[in-house]
């Protein structure tokens, strides 16, 4: 453990306190960012069930938007990725040059696209 404090070996508090410095703005409230570690940081949790409101009062509405969109972006991909990795397996046990699934697969995805979004616009409202 080090000995030292925070930034940079800088005592703040005795700067204050000699008035070398005239006021001190901390960047982060530790004890909240630690709370709000632990809330978020579980491995155990799907992404797409951050704490949101957490996040968004801690740094703000356009970070906590950006998580929530990010959320939203994991949840919606874990279809096409189901989809696409077992058209990959298909693909490797009947190794042929011409795929048959790779039509149906760009199709599903422009599909998938295009709920995406319709469903990324209904999210954004409520």
């Amino acid at each position: 453990v080090n000995s030292q404090p925070p930034g940079a070996g800088l005592n703040i508090s005795k700067l204050v306190a000699e008035h070398v410095v005239l006021a001190a703005f901390p960047l982060h409230d530790y004890d909240l960012l630690k709370s709000l570690q632990r809330k978020w940081l579980d491995l155990h949790s799907p992404p797409w069930m951050q704490p949101i409101e957490a996040i968004k009062d801690y740094f703000g509405d356009r970070i906590g938007f950006y998580f929530h969109y990010l959320g939203h972006y994991v949840e919606q991909l874990i279809i096409p990725a189901v989809l696409g990795i077992v058209i990959y397996i298909i693909r490797t046990v009947y190794s042929r040059p011409e795929n048959v699934t790779m039509p149906f697969f760009a199709a599903f995805m422009m599909v998938w696209a295009t709920m995406y979004i319709e469903l990324w616009k209904r999210k954004q409202v409520t």
